[in-house]
């Protein structure tokens, strides 16, 4: 192996004779042909082999786990791969990667940077550079032990030449079992054996309290932007007045090491806050990179361009139009706002290949589909490139009417779409940046997309600032407005949940005029539900009564199921309040099953609140708790669910257990409740148990449970249904009748015989997706922990049938 060599130009194996040489390092060809093709090249293309050893004159920050994590890689494959988006240090990463492989173990390394190599390069081109840079770079006779060890070689900046040279990278790893490769790219590589390590900027800097110099100097791109501050401007130091500006740069360029370098020239005339305000008005400001740097490194916008010029038309046409989106996307929001003449499948192809590109990531922060999401630093050239072809417009306008054709799918349903809701959900961000783009001259669609917003507001909790929102928007807008019903109607919905009973009736003659006007017979019925509501809290329960009535007649005459029924749920609240518990307990079991094939969350959350409040005024506290805790554990809307709570902690009371009564109560906060308006006895009730637990509970656990303070939602939860109070034991409940399905029934009955979820889908004729639903629900409604607590539970409970 130490005799062998390749032919400089052709990559052609030489013979023992016609290597030997007085030099041994020095070029060798097969032929005088192929002497003279390689000094033509290099006449023209400059050398054949670009092979350099990089020599970095700044100092190397943070990375501390990446070096780690490659580290345990390099062990265990022969072609690892950097991949990251544009400037994000991974020639910078495989350098020190290198350095401490040959500190370490004293492989023999050579780099070799690929951006050089000419467009157009051939395949055999290809093989003939890797060749000749391993034989010229690690030496034609290795030193010894250096086979045993491997010998390494980088292959920087890979993405422009990935078809030319795959070939060549493979012929190379056959040919040199001792040979270990490192690659650096904007897209992997696609070859068998290839392990891929994703490259992301540096670790930016939390929101904190206290000490912010120290707090922010424990983020690497902080650490880095003030470093190559001081470089440039030796006074600079990191300060308490500055830390949070510097902070704000770090988070805007997604802590990319090229971006916050090109900010951190930028030092020499300007301040840090200026810096900030500078990048958010014009983010191609960053354009005064190293004189010594690579062309592309010169600039922000040169290292794009790099990726942005390989990409076909429509790829670049797709890229641009995705840069109109301020937050996560959803796969149907992108093929809405790109608009092409392509499919949708073709739409979401060319997305996954700007994302193996890496101008394009995943949304790790969702559950669900995929969203996907592009760096704020990579955006800002999208925005410039989608403004210099004028077609920002366009796209907005074809984005909004993808919205509003959402919002009526929304709107058409009798009582709502949850699951466009919480598709919808993930786009608030969006939704927000074309109200800003359509807020001076377009009062019609401004109109309608505040109103998707306060939907969405409505469900994840942050109704107060919907509705103000909403309210101006109303006042503002003309009175025939198309969009105006379903516009009062959320209004009316905000100030319901947010117990504003004046203001509810303030907005409801409003939102009736509006509904009446439109072709839509179910938003009639939502909006007149909601008016008797509105009644009910105000306390003039004949005219919510009344209103009722007219709602049940136009839901008969609608043909509507779901809305018929939760009429009749909304009757169980009068039923309560006449005494009449045995009915409000008939109507309620009738209505709960249709209900919760057909509506939203929040209206079965409603039902089951209603069911626990007609339980607790019949001392039936066990069950109370359990519907309560049905209603936590449905959906994941935000409406009723401090109602929920609440309920929860008046089941603690009177099941004696004062503590977790206060915790509820103290953790719910001042947050807007319904319940007390709507349930009779409620409020002395609740009053009661904060007196009785403050009088019996120790001081000291009163006042630190008063210092806690109130939760947000997800705590409050998980509060909720914790099982702090009584460890060990599961919940047993004696009655699944009123919160089970007869498909869930029949789920359980197999689960008893012991049977596996697949043949539990071939008997039922379900897939197995949908039987795994199945019992994750009857879990979640039941409060028990696994499908042996499920089968434990109903053979206890056909026991105590027989019995």
């Amino acid at each position: 192996m130490a005799d062998q060599a390749f032919c400089a130009s052709c990559g052609t194996l030489l013979s023992a004779q016609r290597t030997a040489s007085r030099n041994a390092a020095a070029t060798r060809y097969c032929s005088s042909a192929c002497r003279q093709r390689a000094y033509r090249d290099r006449v023209k293309n400059g050398p054949s082999h670009p092979t350099t050893r990089v020599i970095y004159l700044t100092s190397f920050v943070g990375r501390t786990r990446e070096l780690s994590e490659l580290a345990a890689h390099r062990a265990g494959t022969r072609m690892l791969t950097l991949v990251g988006p544009p400037g994000v240090g991974k020639s910078r990463l495989a350098a020190e990667v290198i350095a401490k492989e040959q500190n370490l173990s004293h492989r023999e390394s050579v780099i070799m940077d690929l951006s050089s190599v000419p467009d157009g390069c051939t395949t055999a081109r290809a093989v003939t550079m890797l060749r000749a840079s391993v034989r010229q770079g690690l030496g034609a006779a290795p030193r010894a032990g250096s086979q045993r060890r491997g010998q390494l070689l980088l292959l920087d900046n890979c993405e422009r030449v990935l078809p030319a040279f795959r070939p060549a990278v493979t012929s190379l790893l056959d040919d040199l079992p001792s040979l270990r490769l490192i690659t650096t790219s904007r897209e992997t590589w696609g070859l068998p054996g290839e392990t891929a390590y994703s490259v992301n900027g540096l670790s930016q800097p939390d929101i904190c309290s206290g000490d912010a110099v120290s707090w922010y100097l424990g983020a690497d791109s902080v650490r880095l932007f003030v470093h190559r501050c001081a470089a440039v401007s030796p006074d600079f130091q990191l300060t308490d007045c500055n830390a949070g500006d510097v902070a704000d740069i770090c988070r805007m360029l997604d802590g990319i090491p090229l971006a916050l370098e090109l900010a951190a020239q930028l030092i020499r005339a300007l301040s840090v806050r200026d810096i900030k305000e500078l990048l958010r008005e014009q983010p191609d400001i960053l354009s005064t990179g190293w004189r010594t740097a690579q062309p592309r490194h010169q600039s922000w916008a040169a290292s794009l361009r790099w990726s942005y010029d390989t990409l076909q038309p429509a790829q670049q046409a797709l890229f641009r139009r995705l840069s109109v989106f301020s937050g996560s996307f959803s796969g149907a929001a992108a093929v809405a706002a790109y608009g092409g003449r392509e499919s949708p499948d073709t739409t979401m192809r060319m997305i996954h290949n700007l994302l193996e590109k890496s101008l394009v990531t995943l949304d790790f922060d969702t559950s669900g589909p995929a969203r996907f999401r592009m760096l704020e630093s990579i955006r800002g050239f999208g925005l410039q490139e989608l403004r210099s072809a004028a077609e920002e417009p366009v796209v907005v306008r074809r984005l909004v009417d993808w919205f509003l054709r959402e919002h009526t799918r929304l709107l058409r349903a009798p009582l709502g779409a949850w699951e466009t809701v919480r598709e919808l959900r993930g786009e608030r961000h969006n939704i927000e940046s074309l109200l800003r783009r359509l807020a001076d001259h377009d009062e019609e669609r401004s109109l309608a997309l505040t109103a998707l917003l306060a939907m969405i507001d409505l469900h994840v909790g942050d109704a107060p600032r919907a509705l103000r929102a909403l309210h101006r928007s109303l006042r503002e807008a003309s009175t025939e407005s198309p969009h105006r019903a379903a516009a009062a109607e959320a209004a009316v919905a905000l100030a319901c949940w947010l117990g504003k009973a004046e203001l509810a009736l303030e907005l409801a003659p409003d939102a009736v005029r509006a509904a009446q006007h439109g072709d839509a017979e179910a938003q009639r019925v939502r909006v007149l539900l909601l008016v008797g509501l509105s009644y009910e809290m105000h306390g003039d329960r004949a005219s919510a009564l009344s209103t009722l009535v007219t709602c049940a007649d136009l839901s008969e005459r609608h043909g509507s199921s779901a809305l018929a029924a939760l009429c009749r749920a909304h009757l169980s609240r009068h039923l309560l309040h006449e005494g009449r518990y045995d009915d409000a307990v008939r109507v309620l079991r009738e209505t709960l099953p249709v209900v919760r094939t057909s509506a939203s969350p929040e209206h079965v959350r409603a039902i089951f609140n209603s069911a626990g409040a007609v339980a607790l005024a019949t001392d039936d506290v066990a069950r109370a708790s359990r519907l309560f805790r049905s209603a936590i554990t449905t959906g994941e809307s935000a409406v009723g669910l401090c109602d929920s709570v609440l309920g929860l902690a008046l089941s603690a009371y009177r099941d004696n257990r004062f503590q977790h009564a206060f915790k509820l109560l103290t953790a719910i906060g001042g947050r807007p409740l319904l319940a007390p308006r709507l349930f009779p006895g409620w409020r002395d009730e609740i009053a009661d148990a904060r007196s009785i637990a403050t009088r019996l509970l120790p001081s000291a656990v009163t006042e630190n449970i008063r210092r806690s303070g109130g939760l947000g939602l997800r705590d409050l939860t998980m509060l909720a249904l914790g099982r702090d109070e009584e460890p060990g034991q599961e919940a047993a409940p004696d009655e699944g009748d009123d919160v089970l399905s007869s498909r869930e029934w029949d789920v359980i009955a197999l689960v008893m015989r012991g049977l596996p979820n697949r043949q539990i889908a071939q008997q039922m004729h379900l897939s197995v997706r949908t039987v795994e639903n199945h019992v994750r629900n009857i879990r979640r409604l039941l409060g028990l922990r696994s499908r042996a607590h499920v089968a434990a539970w109903a053979a206890r409970r056909s026991s105590a049938t027989i019995s």
